[in-house]
């Protein structure tokens, strides 16, 4: 094998082993990203609702914005600026529910606004209530709730994974298995013929920088850190999602639409709230943390982990990059 090695000359190497690492890496990400088909047809958006909609998109960093927002806008937490710094915190006297005009006015409901329609907050806004019961920053809040949230959320993820939409951490470890058994082969190549071209006296210096780039490219677009990851159908539900619901943009002061405004921001983050400017205190709160390094930012793949993601508003979504690495020319060694 060496022999024939020997004889690739090697800028044809290089355009070979990045070939050959641009499939292998395709191939595993699609494998990773795949789930079997279910079934089912896709629910509607509003079924799911806007918890397991931002759970879907981001994680818990996704569904702790969504719900702090929905309950400022319930009138169940406050927000004070002090010194360029916004702190959230709940109210002495926590509503259930909200009339839907005083919500559309970005105003805080009273208990006596609607007595009929009064409701139980759900585990995961019981936790962010809790959570707020001292002022806390925004980002102070996304640390103190994420890992209480993720076993909240933990329903939420099973019923996605049984529409098909996520996988959960039993395919975490056949992630990496995968990504080792694609690795390991392409490491073994380049390091050969490595070793041929400094035994040959050969230039190796774009080798070595390919060497060293793949396996980062490599991981980084195939993600095989993250536990739970959102699936090409879960992908493309989303999409569906943020098209089907992009009327209620349009209407974002109609009181029939909060609840749709709600779901709007679980399925893009926090940007669908620019056109709004009673919301600009919440705004400017997460914007503040992010840039003052209190809060974690996103980018899906930021995931670290999947709830560390969520998309548009700066946690992640799930989605994955796509690249690859490039060769270049000049002699790699052997040739």
């Amino acid at each position: 094998m060496l022999h024939y090695l020997a004889l690739i000359p090697g800028p044809w190497f290089l355009v070979l082993f990045w070939s050959l690492s641009g499939a292998v890496m395709a191939l595993i990400r699609y494998a990773a990203d795949a789930a079997p088909k279910t079934g089912r047809p896709d629910p509607d958006p509003s079924e799911l609702g806007p918890q397991r909609l931002a759970a879907l998109r981001g994680g818990a960093f996704a569904v702790i914005r969504t719900l702090t927002f929905k309950l400022w806008k319930l009138g169940a937490l406050g927000i004070e600026e002090k010194k360029q710094r916004t702190y959230f915190s709940s109210n002495s006297a926590v509503p259930a529910a909200a009339t839907a005009s005083s919500v559309a006015k970005g105003q805080p409901a009273t208990q006596e606004s609607n007595p009929g329609s009064r409701r139980p907050w759900s585990p995961a806004e019981r936790l962010i209530l809790d959570a707020c019961a001292t002022p806390k920053m925004p980002g102070q809040l996304l640390k103190a709730v994420q890992k209480s949230m993720d076993q909240v959320l933990e329903g939420d993820y099973r019923a996605l994974k049984e529409l098909g939409f996520l996988k959960g951490p039993d395919a975490h470890l056949t992630t990496w298995k995968m990504s080792l058994v694609g690795l390991i082969p392409l490491l073994v190549l380049g390091f050969a013929k490595l070793g041929l071209g400094i035994a040959r006296d050969k230039p190796v210096l774009f080798l070595v920088i390919s060497l060293l780039v793949m396996p980062i490219a490599f991981l980084f677009i195939v993600k095989p850190w993250r536990r739970i990851r959102i699936t090409a159908a879960g992908k493309r539900f989303l999409k569906r999602s943020q098209i089907q619901l992009d009327w209620v943009r349009s209407r974002m002061v109609s009181p029939e639409v909060v609840e749709g405004i709600v779901l709007l921001m679980a399925l893009h983050g926090m940007v669908v709230l620019g056109r709004d400017s009673s919301n600009g205190p919440f705004q400017r709160g997460f914007v503040r943390s992010a840039s003052a390094g209190s809060g974690c930012s996103a980018g899906c793949g930021s995931m670290a982990d999947f709830s560390s993601g969520s998309g548009s508003d700066g946690g992640g979504g799930c989605s994955g990059g796509d690249g690859g690495g490039g060769g270049g020319c000049g002699g790699c060694g052997g040739g």
